[in-house]
């Protein structure tokens, strides 16, 4: 459970540097029974797609920030594109 906090802070904060207050806004420890839900069902890959699309949008389609934020490189980052056949706006 912290793994998977520190790893959703990361990735949605997008900061070198993490403050207290980035772990308080990401925690919700009441709606991680909603989260589940809502990923039941999925495969990998739909959540690997989703994933990307919203690191994406958090990141003003700038692929370094996405790629870091993933913990992939960009190269990696450009052939999940190209598998999930997602279009971004440069």
């Amino acid at each position: 459970e912290l793994k998977n906090l520190v790893e959703r802070t990361l990735l949605v904060c997008g900061k070198q540097q993490l403050t207290a207050d980035d772990f308080k806004a990401q925690y919700h420890p009441a709606s991680t029974t909603s989260v589940t839900e809502n990923l039941q069902g999925l495969t990998l890959e739909e959540l690997e797609k989703r994933t990307i699309m919203q690191a994406l949008e958090a990141h003003g389609n700038n692929l370094s920030q996405v790629a870091l934020s993933l913990g992939i490189s960009r190269a990696a980052l450009y052939r999940r594109l190209e598998k999930y056949g997602i279009s971004f706006n440069d």
